[in-house]
């Protein structure tokens, strides 16, 4: 299992001792913190990258934990994340999407692509916190997400946000 909350100020668990792990990793104060090397290659659309909000500053509706939504990778498009070794099995999981668009953004609507394929159209992202789930992905070595503006030439408003990744293993050798 992996969960990463994008640009949040550290690593948090949740109500269930789900730990979020923060991408991207900030340095180590000293020899003795958690460090962790992740690479998911993001990339953004011109004036993307990750922001905070912080959560005392901003509200989710829709969720019990809206700390995982006031942080996010904006003008996001397209990420690897690295699931399986060299030597592993392929394997299939599931993966979750977390969305909102905090503050006074517009509402953006987006396609989303997994491993190159579509696996939802349409979706539209507000300031309400939603989940998008699927089931039996398909993975041999890495998952590529990837998040398609409906609308062509998108203004920064308009551009893909992605607030956290979680991703379950649900077949092949663990």
């Amino acid at each position: 299992k992996m969960a990463l909350n994008l640009a949040a100020p550290g690593d948090r668990k949740d109500s269930h001792d789900q730990l979020w792990i923060t991408y991207p990793r900030p340095k180590p104060y000293k020899a003795t913190s958690l460090e962790v090397d992740i690479n998911i290659k993001p990339e953004f659309f011109a004036g993307g990258g990750f922001e905070n909000l912080g959560e005392k500053s901003t509200s989710i509706a829709g969720t019990q934990t809206p700390w995982l939504f006031t942080s996010y990778a904006k003008g996001f498009k397209k990420c690897t994340l690295p699931l399986l070794g060299e030597k592993d099995e392929p394997a299939t999981y599931t993966v979750r999407l977390y969305f909102a668009a905090s503050g006074k953004s517009a509402e953006r609507k987006l396609d989303i692509k997994l491993q190159d394929k579509t696996v939802a159209e349409g979706v539209t992202v507000t300031d309400k916190a939603t989940i998008q789930e699927f089931k039996d992905i398909a993975v041999e070595k890495d998952l590529t997400i990837e998040l398609v503006p409906t609308v062509e030439n998108p203004t920064t408003e308009q551009q893909p946000l992605l607030n956290a990744i979680e991703v379950i293993r649900t077949s092949g050798d663990s």
